[in-house]
């Protein structure tokens, strides 16, 4: 994760939580698949964001969980 990316967000206004929240969001990912950089640098990007795009809808639908996270409840 950029070093600026959490300024970046106190200065769009997100609250203090939020960026947090956002912080930690991103650094889940990054923990199962690596540096965001690096992704889009590969351009990865869009496969990963259709990876971690499971709905709710693709579950009841009995569709697997494309992700490396596991999902419970």
């Amino acid at each position: 994760m950029r070093e600026d990316y959490r300024e970046w967000l106190r200065q769009a206004g997100y609250a203090d939580n939020t960026c947090a929240a956002q912080v930690a969001r991103l650094q889940r990912i990054e923990a199962e698949y690596g540096p965001v950089e690096d992704t889009i640098a590969a351009g990865r990007y869009d496969a990963l964001f259709a990876e971690l795009g499971y709905s709710t809808a693709d579950e009841r639908q009995g569709r697997p969980n494309p992700s490396r996270f596991r999902i419970d409840g």
